[in-house]
């Protein structure tokens, strides 16, 4: 059944776990080596890339930490932060000029609301057995 809700389920405390930093690292890798240059005025990645990148980072995410012994909100929180730190590494060489004023209010609504609550989404599709997650091994997705 769907249902609406008003606010997205409880964050907790960031851990630090070797295996999200790896793919993190992995990840900016990866983004490093697929960039292109961007101009004063335009990025030159268009805003679907980066979304896909990202969210396709998400899973990859929620899966590593989804292994790990910690409470739920703490493992929200933990790939929350890895999400940030990767949105902060990519997004800041793809964003016009004229949005940089913005910048940290638009940072703060994609991974503080939008993120979150589509980490409650994806955790309650895994528990019910509707998605099946994605495999990255070196830097190759699967």
């Amino acid at each position: 059944m769907f249902y609406l809700k008003d606010y997205s389920d409880p964050i907790g405390k960031v851990h630090e776990i070797a295996s999200v930093e790896t793919i993190l690292n992995d990840l900016k890798i990866v983004w490093k080596e697929s960039k292109s240059k961007k101009s004063f005025w335009m990025p030159k990645i268009n805003f679907s890339r980066i979304t896909n990148f990202l969210l396709f980072s998400l899973d990859l995410f929620v899966n590593a930490v989804n292994e790990s012994v910690i409470p739920g909100p703490d493992k929200k929180a933990t790939v929350l932060n890895a999400i940030d730190k990767l949105y902060d590494y990519t997004v800041k060489e793809t964003m016009p000029i004229y949005l940089m004023p913005f910048a940290s209010s638009i940072k703060s609504y994609i991974v503080y609301v939008l993120v979150s609550n589509f980490i409650d989404w994806i955790v309650s599709k895994y528990r019910s057995k509707n998605w099946t997650p994605v495999n990255f091994h070196g830097g190759k997705y699967e």
